[in-house]
């Protein structure tokens, strides 16, 4: 869901909400929003910070890998178009789900892959162990292993999920 603002005009005349010295700037928010009411005209086109409820902005960047470096105002004057892009963080929360411990949240880029952190700080009770981690409580949800590549576009919330060790799995005859 890409949202696309774009942003025409103060040249000489000072126009009212209005951006725009020497061509277009297109924000792709990616969700965000922008309050153009406050753009004002001044040399440096500094680009305003947007907004996303549950998401920490990071910066503006000039391709969608949000490759190299964040942009806070145009490059150059010279410049006929250009087009930037929205990174957004999000948290990614770890619960015991009847266990023991805590373990730090994780910030992650959204929409970007990202291995898990691997699991610490969180026990069960004598014979339980951790076998990942699951979007629902009850296990019923998107099941993720310990340090498993993931991509999440919103903040999360993941439960771990623990079994009996000592649980019989199969037998073997001797």
């Amino acid at each position: 869901n890409e949202s696309i603002i774009d942003m025409f005009g103060f040249g000489s005349s000072g126009q009212t909400g209005q951006l725009y010295y020497s061509g277009t700037y297109i924000m792709c928010t990616n969700g965000g929003t922008i309050d153009i009411a406050g753009i004002s005209a001044d040399n440096s086109v500094t680009f305003l910070t947007p907004t996303r409820e549950g998401f920490q902005f990071d910066g503006w960047y000039d391709n969608p890998e949000f490759s190299g470096t964040a942009y806070t105002q145009r490059q150059s004057s010279g410049q006929t178009q250009s087009k930037y892009y929205a990174k957004w963080n999000c948290e990614v929360t770890f619960d015991a789900n009847g266990g023991n411990g805590t373990m730090a949240s994780q910030t992650v880029t959204a929409g970007k892959p990202v291995a898990l952190n691997a699991m610490s700080g969180m026990t069960w009770a004598d014979g339980y162990a951790f076998t990942g981690w699951n979007t629902k409580a009850d296990g019923s949800g998107q099941f993720y292993g310990d340090g498993a590549l993931v991509t999440f576009d919103e903040p999360t919330t993941l439960y771990a999920q623990w079994s009996n060790a000592a649980a019989v799995i199969g037998t073997t005859e001797y």
